[in-house]
């Protein structure tokens, strides 16, 4: 993995607002979006693109040249590097670990939420698992915990 790697993309999904890089590391989650000809969304935490192409063929683009994306429902494909926070009780990833009004999330299969879990627990990745039954007091104590592992 190279320390800036970059994506060409648009910024539109119409092609206005033409193309721009964004870094790899930044992207969040990959999301197929269809449409006439096969397109993806790219996240980051505060800014969305455009590129197109399947989500299956990105997915193992981005996986053959070292990075940790990882197909999560048949319209997802996470980044696990960029994971603070998994929900268990709604199955899903933020990457922050203190939520806000605009924290950017990604939903997981039931079936991939373990895996990913799995897969975070494997490569060293501080995160947060919160329960139905956490407490916002319980919630910050994992935060603290993460955040000195990081």
């Amino acid at each position: 993995m190279f320390e800036m790697d970059l994506l060409s993309v648009i910024r539109n999904n119409d092609g206005s607002g033409g193309l721009c890089s964004v870094e790899i590391k930044a992207v969040v989650f990959l999301e197929y979006i269809g449409g006439s000809t096969p397109q993806i969304k790219i996240h980051t935490t505060n800014e969305e693109f455009y590129i197109w192409g399947t989500l299956k063929t990105w997915t193992k683009a981005l996986q053959d040249s070292g990075y940790d994306f990882f197909p999560v429902d048949r319209n997802f494909s996470i980044h696990i590097r960029n994971i603070k926070r998994l929900d268990d009780q709604y199955k899903r990833a933020y990457f922050e670990y203190e939520l806000g009004r605009d924290s950017k999330s990604c939903t997981l299969a039931w079936e991939k939420y373990k895996a990913v879990e799995k897969k975070l627990k494997q490569i060293n990745q501080p995160f947060v698992e919160t329960k139905a039954s956490d407490d916002s007091r319980m919630i910050s104590i994992k935060i603290k915990e993460a955040l000195s592992r990081s």
